[in-house]
């Protein structure tokens, strides 16, 4: 559904596509262990921004082969 090598972008592009018909209420993230917490406040900062209806559940799940995993329910 979505290719790029920029984590952010790929992450917000997702996000926005699988909230076209706007039906989840909560998104849960993990970072990854690669992904720093710099990096990681980055990408839900522009989450919220892009869907500010989202309710945003972040954390560390220190995953070792994917800087991000999440959810929408």
């Amino acid at each position: 559904m979505v290719v790029g090598a920029d984590v952010e972008k790929v992450t917000i592009d997702l996000v926005s596509r699988m909230q076209a018909d706007e039906e989840g209420d909560t998104l849960t993230i993990l970072a990854g262990a690669d992904m720093d917490d710099e990096a990681f406040g980055r990408i839900i900062s522009a989450i919220r921004e892009a869907q500010p209806d989202l309710e945003i559940d972040s954390h560390r799940g220190e995953q070792p082969l994917y800087p991000v995993i999440f959810s929408i329910e």
